[in-house]
């Protein structure tokens, strides 16, 4: 209402949430080119000007992953087009999607893809395997 007590139409989001959604957008796009370099939130952050636990608080609700979980799924997204596009050793590909160590690698996309990296590659490349969220269905 306005001070008249009259009743305002409802103009849509307010400011304050396109200045969030902005925000959200931002640290998506430095995901995006940022994610095979050594990226951490504080950095992303830090980018967008915003506190840490904030920019964590309203990448949630926005998008409904954590930034950790954001930056692992566009690593785990770049991997997995590495594995079905060359012939990169794993490692490699492992390095080259943003991941620090092998042992993070393997643990991410087996939670994600629900086998190894190894085994992933050589089942789609076949066509034996199916993958969890992949259309194709094992034969």
């Amino acid at each position: 209402e306005d001070r008249a007590g009259r009743t305002r139409p409802h103009a849509g989001p307010g400011r304050r949430d396109k200045a969030g959604l902005d925000k959200v957008q931002a640290m998506a796009l430095i995901i995006a080119e940022r994610a095979p370099s050594d990226l951490d939130i504080s950095e992303i952050a830090q980018a967008v000007g915003l506190h840490p636990n904030y920019a964590m608080t309203l990448f949630k609700k926005t998008v409904g992953l954590t930034l950790a979980d954001y930056l692992t799924r566009h690593r785990l997204d770049t991997a997995q087009t590495l594995l079905l596009s060359s012939d990169q050793d794993i490692a490699n590909i492992a390095f080259a999607s943003g991941f620090g160590s092998l042992s993070r690698f393997y643990e991410a996309f087996g939670r994600r893809f629900g086998m190894s990296p190894g085994r992933y590659r050589r089942g789609q490349v076949d066509g034996s395997l199916s993958v969890p969220g992949d259309k194709r269905r094992a034969v």
